[in-house]
């Protein structure tokens, strides 16, 4: 199982830029930001802000802001992120399903299963009768 989105915005922003409801995380360089339509709503822990990874372009970056309700930000720095780069939450690039339920303090049963209905499901593979 994977579960994926893609950047949709991405923002050059300078040193000690606060980021995120009550500015949690603030950059510490020049920095790229890169946002992530999926948030809380989608499944994702709010208890993953933080301590969370996600994949993007194949490089492992941390969830930094708050999980709101439909987004967070990722701290790219100097990287080439663009608007429509793949992003996965957790799936065939790592982190696993593990790895954010272990973020989250939970087990990963419950990250697989509380996949929100706004993800698109594709099923890849025959299905035999």
């Amino acid at each position: 199982m994977c579960a994926e989105a893609t950047v949709v915005q991405t923002k050059r922003v300078a040193a000690g830029e606060g980021v995120s409801y009550g500015y949690l995380y603030r950059t510490s360089r020049e920095s790229t930001l890169a946002l992530i339509p999926v948030g809380y709503a989608e499944g994702i822990p709010r208890n993953a802000t933080g301590k969370a990874e996600v994949c993007i372009s194949g490089k492992r970056y941390p969830i930094l802001s708050r999980i709101a309700m439909d987004q967070f930000v990722v701290d790219v720095g100097d990287a080439s992120v663009s608007p429509g780069d793949r992003v996965v939450i957790f799936g065939d690039c790592g982190p696993s399903a593990d790895d954010l339920a272990m973020a989250a303090e939970t087990i990963n049963y419950e990250i697989v299963t509380r996949v929100g209905g706004r993800f698109v499901r594709e099923f890849i593979g025959a299905v035999e009768a």
